[in-house]
């Protein structure tokens, strides 16, 4: 603090024109006390240094650090290497941080899904292959399908009934 700043007086109210029975107890008192057990909210859900404070910090403070430790690894982001963000200015260099964050999210967002995909493919019962051509040609002159084994004697079974879809080559 410069020294001329603390000669200059601290305003004041004159106290003929301060009239105490406007004022409100704050404005009259010296000190206050006040009661920490009847205002105190709990700031973590676990008492600090107990077992299961323990175990829930050691997790969080785990995947903390892995976070950290994929976003500086080379590779994707890349944020730890300073020529990957090569601009003037901590605005600017602050931008490019929250584009590479971003990016790394959506990657992780992206990666869950496909995962949550292959869980419910394998899960799920396997669609039945569409018919080939090849399995369902049957020649009108010869009466026999394509691999020639089986006679088919009725080629109007053979017809496409109601598949509207074009056969796969």
């Amino acid at each position: 603090m410069m020294l001329s700043a603390a000669k200059k007086a601290a305003p004041h109210i004159e106290p003929e024109t301060l009239e105490q029975e406007f004022l409100d107890k704050i404005c009259t008192q010296d000190s206050v006390a006040f009661d920490l057990s009847a205002m105190q909210q709990p700031a973590q859900a676990f008492d600090y240094g107990t077992d299961e404070w323990e175990k829930f910090h050691q997790h969080a403070r785990n995947t903390v650090e892995s976070e950290n430790q994929q976003l500086k690894a080379s590779g994707d982001e890349d944020i730890e290497t300073a020529g990957r963000r090569r601009v003037r200015g901590m605005s600017a260099a602050q931008i490019i941080i929250t584009l590479l964050l971003v990016n790394h999210n959506i990657r992780k967002i992206a990666a869950f899904l496909d995962d949550e995909q292959r869980r419910e493919r394998k899960t799920a019962p396997a669609a039945p292959a569409p018919l080939r051509r090849r399995e369902r040609w049957a020649n009108r002159y010869t009466k026999t399908t394509g691999s020639g084994d089986i006679r088919v004697y009725n080629t109007k079974d053979l017809k496409r009934t109601a598949d509207p879809r074009p056969l796969r080559t």
